[in-house]
């Protein structure tokens, strides 16, 4: 896939950048963002309008942080004590 592409969430639309969100190859022909696949998992609690714990702004292209916390991206790329994996798949706390 194109790391400079973008994909949109079938279920809420949400327009993201493939290299920054982790989606690696090309995504299948029905792709969901992070909180949408865990509301199609039945966690309803987990998707109900997840926002970031770092700017506390709902929607937008949110990972997921430790087990019931949501991050955007660009939120943990311009925090200074937050760590973003190589594949940039996973969010990970470094405190």
């Amino acid at each position: 896939a194109d790391a400079g592409a973008f994909v949109d969430c079938d279920a809420c639309d949400v327009r993201v950048h493939q290299g920054c969100y982790g989606v690696v190859g090309a995504p299948p022909q029905r792709w969901f963002c992070d909180p949408c696949q865990s509301g199609r998992r039945g966690s309803r609690a987990a998707h109900a309008d997840p926002k970031c714990g770092l700017c506390g702004t709902h929607g937008g292209g949110l990972k997921r942080v430790g087990r019931k916390g949501w991050a955007h991206v660009c939120c943990v790329l311009w925090t200074p004590e937050l760590e973003v994996d190589d594949a940039m798949c996973a969010v990970d706390l470094d405190v």
